[in-house]
């Protein structure tokens, strides 16, 4: 009976290895082909799942080229993470903090069209851009300025709001994390996998964030959930309205 009992334990063992490879590699093989959206890998890429108080920011001093049928820019992080030039913490000169999603990161857009770089060219008066894509919601711009913008010396903060999703419920919210990441890009955004350069120093490393190297399928989603519970966990607000 004992013996009766390990055998089936052990093919269970083995059907659930089996299922949870088969899985994998479906979701993988999916990704590639563009069969499911994954399209930033959230511990590996340029934008990354790594900020322990707002989760997505940018890999800090990377050089990043996004590609796609209908454009190609490249960005550069400064040594906190920003996609700005480098900027120091203290000024006797009037400084605007940029904070919002990619529309005010400039996602998609040369450096020098972006709105924060406009308006400094135009005033004379650094315009210091926090904002960041990915999934970047009102919440996050808060938590964002209260852990690392508000460390910058500044008289202003500008903040952008997209209102086809930045004023939605607090519940809304945080469920819009388990959404892909680049839902309301636009169709260029989301009609093709991205290939993407990034450049450490003198290491260049050539990859699609579709899933082809890196963080797995699977492994995204757990991220994503980790991502909804920090952001609970560190603004104590009161989520349904």
């Amino acid at each position: 009976m004992a013996g009766r009992f390990l055998k089936n334990g052990a093919l269970c063992v083995v059907a659930i290895v089996f299922s949870a490879l088969l899985l994998e590699i479906g979701l993988r093989a999916g990704a590639h082909l563009g069969w499911i959206e994954i399209d930033i890998n959230p511990l590996n890429g340029f934008w990354a799942d790594i900020d322990p108080d707002f989760g997505v920011w940018h890999r800090a001093n990377v050089s990043y080229t996004h590609e796609k049928s209908c454009f190609s820019v490249t960005y550069t992080s400064n040594s906190y993470g920003a996609l700005d030039k480098e900027r120091s913490r203290r000024s006797p000169a009037p400084r605007v903090v940029v904070l919002g999603d990619s529309m005010m990161e400039g996602l998609t857009l040369g450096t020098p069209q972006r709105l924060s770089n406009r308006l400094e060219e135009m005033t004379g008066i650094e315009h210091l851009n926090f904002a960041t894509s990915q999934t970047f919601g009102p919440i996050q711009y808060l938590l964002a300025y209260e852990t690392l913008a508000k460390k910058f010396d500044h008289d202003l903060v500008l903040v952008g709001f997209l209102p086809e999703n930045d004023f939605t419920g607090g519940l809304e919210r945080l469920l819009s994390l388990l959404r892909s990441p680049l839902d309301g890009q636009g169709e260029c955004l989301r009609g093709e996998s991205t290939g993407a350069r990034h450049r450490r120093g003198d290491r260049e490393n050539a990859s699609s964030l579709a899933g082809d190297g890196g963080l797995s399928p699977a492994r995204y989603w757990v991220s994503r959930w980790r991502t909804l519970a920090r952001m609970s966990r560190n603004s104590g607000a009161d989520w349904v309205e």
